[in-house]
Order: structure tokens, then C-alpha cells, then sequence
């Protein structure tokens, strides 16, 4: 019961990291092409446009030194997070012909196996994780 309310969260998580990336590049997107290009030609030819161009360009020029980079660094969450919901779906891609030849018991036990080395490895990582950012 408990593991869907954590699936629910991750996914919610995941959607809102997700769309918050989204943003991020589109604000860059319009801050590159119509702000810093469109505009600033507007602004050359006519001088009473400078200054809505000086105001929207210092009002989306910080905001855009972040969306370079933050993108990336949420384009890693989202994949960590797709994978634990992938793999609590078992929608993981998987060769599984040989585990099926297994008795129950053994099929089982190779199910545990995996799983216990697939959620040691995300420990491994976030515990890395952990260590680089500080």
C-alpha cells in the first residue's frame, strides 16, 4: 500500500521535474531568439523600443543564466526516477527466457537476486551522488 503512495510521488515528481525543465528551455529559447536577436534589432532601428528591450532583456537575461544548465542536471533526476518506475512496473527491458526454464523457486530467487543488485547500485549512486555534491 505504502509503495503506491512512493510510486504516486515519484511520478508526480518526475512530471513536475519534467515540466519544470521544459520551461527552463523554452524561457532560453525565447530569450536567445526574440530577445537577444528580434529585439535587439527592433531596438537598434528605433530608439524609443530601447528601453522595453533593456527591461524584458534584464528580466529574462537572469533567469536564462540558469536555464543553460539546470536542464541538465534535472534531465539526470528525470531518468533515475523514470527507472525506479520503470522498474517497479518491470518495464525495464529484460532477458528473462532463461529465468522462465528455472523452477518457481529458482525463478524466485533470481528475481530477489536482481533486484537486491539493481537497488544496490541505486544506493551506490545516490551515496556517490551525495559525496560530489558536498
Amino acid at each position: 500500500m505504502i509503495l503506491r503512495h512512493i510510486d504516486k510521488a515519484v511520478e508526480a515528481i518526475a512530471v513536475f521535474v519534467f515540466a519544470a525543465s521544459t520551461v527552463l528551455i523554452c524561457i532560453n529559447v525565447i530569450n536567445r531568439y526574440f530577445v537577444l536577436e528580434f529585439m535587439r534589432s527592433i531596438s537598434r532601428s528605433y530608439e524609443w523600443f530601447t528601453p522595453v528591450y533593456l527591461s524584458v532583456r534584464g528580466a529574462l537575461g537572469s533567469v536564462s543564466v540558469t536555464a543553460d544548465e539546470v536542464p541538465g542536471l534535472l534531465l539526470v533526476w528525470i531518468s533515475f526516477l523514470g527507472a525506479y518506475l520503470a522498474l517497479r512496473r518491470e518495464g525495464h527491458i529484460n532477458f528473462d527466457m532463461l529465468v522462465k526454464k528455472l523452477p518457481k523457486g529458482f525463478q524466485s530467487l533470481v528475481t530477489l537476486i536482481t533486484t537486491t543488485l539493481i537497488v544496490a547500485f541505486f544506493g551506490a549512486l545516490l551515496w556517490q551522488s551525495i559525496r560530489m555534491i558536498q
